[in-house]
């Protein structure tokens, strides 16, 4: 056993580096009509399970099962195909997970960032269904009578209608649409509430660490408060994972739905804040952590894994045999050298056209604000325009002179030596009323030659960079290669296979229920991983598109009172600024 797994990690390591997944644009097999797919599926009995592990990795897993660690992935590794599955750039939750529900891209799909603005509201709101401008898998297969169920899936609120159940990605939130149908909340009640007692037992496997709720009053860059934030990441995705696990469970025992997809996110979020004692060392950067520091968080993220390991057991246990089965990650993961975050907002503030009160900006005063959640080098910066904006007081009339005298500001500054602080800064055309989609006022774009110890010249005095390139806080962070495992009905033996490529989840979904794959998907299903048998009796066909004639009516979302709780979970993990 030892030296076949070796083997193995030593073929999935050759594979990613020699083999590539060819995705054309050719379908091989007969066009159907929408008629004749209902007539089809229904000589196909197989049930989907789809277990999403959020960056989970074969470097990780691998040795694990060396060592018997991981007995349900194991199994289904033995009994199936797997191999790594590609991801695409960037690298960020909610564009993955909805391309694997899709089989379309982020531009195609409409989901392509954590968060999205608001016309005229200054504070990033998290992105959801609404965005999403074509079906997903849930929407497809409702639409033909099968049932569904998905759990805790990114940009899923509200929940939509379907043929069965959604617990969205704001389930705990207390808003009325997070879960559908509506009455399910009070059936489900039960099994989505983990108590902070359970929490409190279940944390100990993970770690001894004495864990202080409290800690948010203690100042963040101490270190009481960020080794209690790293225990607090880990009970919030605790708490999660684990009520999808008892849900999933209930509805498949009860229920049995046609295509079950159920969303763990934990391996992700708390990698993220223990990598570093995990592995301290790599062949790219060396972490300095404390023996005592080791001791507390070392075993958290393999404890994790062996965790969610268990609650893989227990999903197998609960479908029973009826569901072949699919496991995937968006990505892989990695040690990172310490990234940086440009905090743009801060020089705004020292120019005098942002007004802080405790780090939030007093809008009564400012003039100017940044918007840019993500963790480019690009920040957009909006004029805090009177009529325009919720509590705007730059009056029209001025802002044409204030928008240039902010952007020769910017373009300004320099190090001592002489190299600017942004590689390029762009003046917009102002709109006086508040547009979806309008263009920011001014974009800058920092210089990543820019270091932390730099000096910079404002205004003729001495400014340091630090101030503004501030340490994101994550040691580790998200690689290309993911994982899939695949294992049941249709699917052959084939150890290590080629690498797959995101966009073939929904089309492999599809093909595995007796559905064709849409002309306008991006890819094939991953065919190799299929019995010659199953191909035989279910020949691989192809629909236009499962689309409706007209798009889909996407709407920006509304504010909701649960927004600022999931902006401050998202920062607090590292996925938005």
């Amino acid at each position: 056993m030892s030296r076949m797994l070796i083997g193995i990690a030593f073929m999935l390591i050759i594979l990613s580096f020699a083999c590539k997944c060819e995705i054309t644009e050719e379908r091989r097999g007969e066009l159907v009509s929408p008629e004749e797919i209902i007539q089809n599926v229904h000589e196909n009995p197989v049930k989907v399970l789809f277990i999403g592990i959020d960056g989970a990795d074969w470097d990780i897993i691998l040795p694990m099962i060396n060592d018997g660690e991981l007995p349900n992935l194991e199994k289904l590794m033995r009994q199936g195909s797997y191999g790594i599955l590609n991801s695409i750039e960037p690298m960020q939750s909610p564009l993955l997970w909805t391309t694997m529900v899709t089989g379309k891209l982020p531009p195609d799909h409409g989901i392509e960032d954590y968060v999205v603005k608001l016309p005229d509201q200054p504070e990033p709101v998290p992105i959801g269904s609404g965005q999403r401008k074509v079906k997903a898998l849930w929407n497809i297969l409702s639409e033909y009578g099968e049932t569904v169920a998905f759990m805790d899936w990114w940009a899923s609120y509200p929940a939509e209608e379907v043929n069965g159940f959604i617990i969205s990605d704001r389930y705990d939130s207390g808003e009325e649409d997070a879960l559908y149908p509506p009455q399910s909340a009070e059936e489900l009640a039960p099994y989505l509430e983990i108590t902070e007692e359970m929490l409190d037992e279940l944390q100990t496997r993970f770690t001894s660490f004495p864990y202080d709720p409290d800690f948010g009053s203690y100042p963040v860059v101490s270190d009481y408060h960020q080794n209690n934030r790293r225990i607090a990441t880990l009970r919030w995705h605790l708490k999660r994972d684990l009520a999808m696990v008892n849900a999933a469970c209930y509805l498949m025992e009860n229920y049995q739905p046609d295509l079950v997809g159920i969303y763990l996110k934990g391996t992700d979020g708390v990698a993220h804040v223990v990598w570093k004692y995990y592995q301290p060392t790599s062949l790219i950067t060396l972490f300095d952590v404390s023996e005592e520091e080791r001791e507390y968080f070392a075993e958290i993220l393999p404890e994790y894994y062996r965790w969610v390991d268990e609650q893989v057991g227990r999903l197998l246990d609960a479908a029973g045999g009826r569901y072949t089965v699919l496991v995937a990650s968006d990505h892989g993961f990695e040690a990172k050298v310490e990234e940086i975050n440009y905090v743009v907002k801060f020089l705004l503030a020292d120019l005098g056209y942002l007004a802080l009160e405790d780090n939030q900006e007093d809008w009564s005063k400012t003039q100017a604000y940044v918007f840019h959640p993500d963790w480019s080098n690009r920040r957009d910066i909006y004029l805090n325009l009177k009529g325009r904006e919720e509590d705007g007081i730059v009056d029209p009339a001025d802002a044409p002179t204030l928008q240039k005298e902010i952007a020769a500001a910017l373009a300004k500054i320099k190090t001592t030596d002489g190299i600017p602080l942004f590689e390029k800064v762009e003046e917009h055309k102002l709109s006086e009323k508040a547009e979806e989609g309008a263009t920011p006022d001014i974009q800058v774009w920092v210089n990543p030659e820019i270091e932390p110890w730099d000096i910079l010249l404002v205004e003729g005095s001495e400014y340091p960079a630090s101030n503004i390139l501030l340490p994101r806080g994550l040691s580790g962070d998200h690689r290309k290669e993911g994982v899939f495992i695949l294992a049941g009905a249709g699917i052959k033996r084939a150890f290590p296979m080629e690498p797959a490529e995101l966009t073939q989840i929904t089309p492999t979904i599809l093909t595995l229920m007796g559905y064709p794959v849409a002309f306008d998907m991006v890819a094939s299903p991953i065919e190799g991983a299929l019995t010659p048998e199953f191909l035989e009796q279910f020949p691989l066909t192809v629909i236009a598109t499962y689309e409706g004639i007209t798009p889909p009516n996407t709407t920006l979302p509304s504010a909701t009172a649960s927004d600022e709780e999931m902006i401050e979970q998202l920062r607090g993990l590292g996925y938005i600024q």
